[in-house]
């Protein structure tokens, strides 16, 4: 793979002395005019408390045309073990360039121009101030000269290294387990802070939006790199960052969001290592899916080579993961570490749940397995597989959610078809279209933070009822046959005109090409989404049972009415249970 910069142009930045409005600033942005206009970022310029344009603009603009700063690196690809490297001005100088949209696509983008142009929307408000406090405070630090920080971004894939955890004879010792009530960022002790991490780092993109991983990355800005240079993460690859300084505060989380003011401590010797782990959205109880998670928290407390690590529900939340039982997997996976480690577990007041999860896993140190799932095995069993709890003297079943990973890695979008009739492909940008960057993939991609929009005969500029109706998408499963017995439909960011209101879900055994054929599908579900009620953007209808008995390896769905007139049908996450 050949070397990067990551920058688009070498420009060089010059401010006028006076008269600097906010356009002279939108004039200097590498982009189209039609998207300069950027309301979110003219209006926090407005608030600041200090003269942006006479204190800091200059200053940001120095950094950017700095290009003694350029590093070009070979960027992180899956299936390997490297790092790269950055100083803390070399960092400085991408952000600088990114602050003025200079930048290219990497594995992902750290394009700006989405929380700069979407109209007023509050998170990308505050995600811009979070970014001008690290300017600002960079630029106080300037006069003393003495940032000399190396950032470092290592990618392990560490497959032939696992434990096996089959073997593992040590007790869970409870010296190295610290529970307490508080924000991680609270733990001013521990040298490694864990990321709740998408597999693709931060969506591989900067948008409105609050999850924990968006939260810690606008606090340390420079973590921002990583989307750059890393490939997507495999099932045994984790990623740790070195030397990413926290620059900013905050509150709140999701919607809540909010900048409240730089980091008391940023200028402390204590910079935490930030362990990126991402963990399955799906089957958390199945084998393959137990001894992944295992390897990736072992993974990245191992490399960390830190002795206090502070984490949390991480696999919870989105994910869906069982707060215990991931809180238990960290706590094993801990045991099996040979350097002295200790872990830090918070937690919010009253979330604790009761259920039936039993764990009879005990660890060592020292043994190694191979990486193919099918070969390891583990001692961990639960009764969450089949967890109950009492409700009104029955017991209710918890369903689990299924993956939808394809077996080919394709989703295919279909428009104009009704159930039990013929597919017609969808394809992007084209007739029964939708945007590249929406495609199918992404409502089954377990991430409420992207979306599937289609057009269906419509386009972009035309508005009537019937756009992006009889649209939707196929896929055999990676996994095999299941048994669907529920669906969930979730909204997606904006527009809940958009919303369906009705759907189906049709189950084939059939495969590849056979799967056009109406006569291949056999209707499991033909009703309401679940959205009658608008949950409000970002979030998930109620489930909707299913009295199918058979299980089907391949499913298709539908949309057949949406809440309102729009140019277009969209949603963030299908989601299949099954019992």
């Amino acid at each position: 793979m050949s070397t990067i910069t990551f920058i688009a142009k070498k420009r060089t930045y010059i401010i006028p002395q006076i008269d600097v409005t906010f356009q002279t600033l939108t004039n200097l942005f590498f982009i189209d005019k039609k998207y300069r206009p950027c309301p979110n970022l003219e209006l926090v310029i407005r608030q600041l408390n200090f003269d942006f344009y006479h204190d800091l603009l200059p200053i940001i603009a120095r950094w950017a045309s700095d290009h003694t700063q350029s590093n070009s690196i070979i960027p992180l690809q899956a299936g390997t073990t490297a790092r790269v490297t950055y100083t803390s001005s070399q960092a400085r100088y991408i952000l600088a360039n990114a602050f003025f949209l200079n930048t290219t696509t990497g594995y992902g983008s750290i394009d700006f121009i989405d929380i700069y142009h979407v109209p007023f929307d509050r998170v990308a408000i505050e995600r811009i101030r979070c970014l001008i406090e690290y300017f600002r405070l960079l630029s106080q630090q300037e006069e003393n000269n003495n940032d000399h920080r190396i950032i470092s971004i290592e990618r392990y894939s560490y497959g032939e290294e696992l434990l096996d955890w089959k073997k593992q004879l040590v007790p869970i010792l409870e010296s190295k387990i610290n529970v307490f009530i508080d924000r991680m960022e609270a733990s001013e002790e521990a040298h490694g802070f864990v990321d709740f991490a998408n597999k693709k780092i931060h969506i591989h993109s900067i948008m409105p939006s609050a999850t924990q991983e968006e939260i810690l990355f606008s606090c340390c800005p420079e973590a921002f790199l990583a989307i750059l240079v890393c490939d997507t993460l495999r099932s045994d690859e984790i990623v740790i960052l070195r030397g990413c300084k926290r620059f900013v505060d905050y509150s709140g989380y999701g919607e809540t969001f909010k900048f409240v003011g730089s980091h008391l401590n940023y200028n402390s010797a204590n910079i935490q290592d930030i362990l990126i782990m991402d963990a399955c959205l799906s089957n958390h109880f199945s084998q393959y899916h137990i001894d992944r998670d295992l390897g990736k928290v072992w993974a990245a407390f191992s490399k960390a080579k830190n002795e206090v690590i502070v984490t949390g529900n991480w696999g919870c939340g989105v994910f869906g993961g069982d707060p215990t039982f991931k809180f238990l997997q960290q706590v094993c996976a801990t045991t099996g570490i040979t350097i002295p480690t200790t872990i830090i577990l918070t937690k919010k007041e009253n979330v604790v749940e009761t259920n039936l999860t039993t764990i009879t896993m005990t660890t060592a140190k020292g043994a190694t397995t191979s990486k193919n799932p099918s070969t390891t095995a583990t001692t961990a069993t639960t009764a969450k597989a089949s967890t109950t709890t009492k409700e009104a003297g029955m017991s209710v079943f918890k369903e689990s959610l299924i993956s939808l990973e394809s077996i080919d890695g394709r989703v295919y979008g279909v428009h104009d078809t009704e159930i039990n009739q013929d597919s017609r492909e969808s394809k992007p940008d084209q007739k029964g279209q939708y945007p590249s960057s929406e495609s199918p993939a992404d409502a089954c991609d377990g991430n409420l933070h992207t979306k599937y929009v289609n057009y269906g005969d419509c386009s972009t500029g035309y508005t009537i009822r019937e756009c992006g109706l009889d649209t939707g998408f196929y896929l055999e499963l990676k996994r095999g046959a299941s048994l669907v017995t529920g669906l969930q439909i979730c909204t997606a960011n904006d527009f809940p005109e958009r919303d369906p209101l009705t759907m189906s879900l049709e189950g084939s055994n059939q495969s590849k090409s056979n799967l056009t054929l109406g006569s291949s599908w056999n209707l499991i579900y033909n009703g309401t989404s679940g959205l009658e009620i608008d949950p409000g953007r970002l979030n998930c209808g109620n489930v909707q049972s299913t009295k199918n008995s058979i299980q089907y390896k391949s499913y298709r769905f539908l949309v057949s009415s949406k809440r309102d007139i729009s140019n277009s049908v969209q949603y963030s996450e299908l989601k299949l249970f099954e019992y």
